[in-house]
């Protein structure tokens, strides 16, 4: 799972879910939960209040799926089924773990 630091900066007061929803185009839960991961810092200073406004240099640590190209051998509107290759993770141990069962999840989804 490949996590990767976009730099970006803000020049006017925001609000902070905004900031990160239209720099990144993610929902505003996804926002929510990245503040409360500690993976935004403005100015170098980690944030740690969701509900504020932000501006200047803002650093966040986000998911970049590294997909291994698996595709489902089922899927449905509910679920998929994958046929995952021996000594492939399905979950990252730490960080720094190449590819995963679960960038192909959700790369596709």
């Amino acid at each position: 799972m490949a996590y990767v630091t976009k730099k970006f900066f803000q020049k006017e007061l925001k609000k902070t879910f905004k900031v990160l929803m239209d720099e990144l185009g993610i929902s505003i839960y996804e926002a929510q939960k990245t503040v409360d991961r500690k993976r935004v810092h403005v100015d170098g200073i980690l944030l740690e209040y969701k509900s504020g406004e932000i501006q200047g240099e803002i650093e966040v640590i986000i998911f970049q799926p590294n997909p291994l190209g698996l595709k489902p051998i089922f899927e449905t509107e509910d679920f998929a089924v994958f046929e995952k290759p021996s000594g492939i993770l399905i979950h990252p141990r730490k960080r720094e773990e190449a590819q995963t069962l679960n960038d192909d999840i959700k790369y596709l989804f």
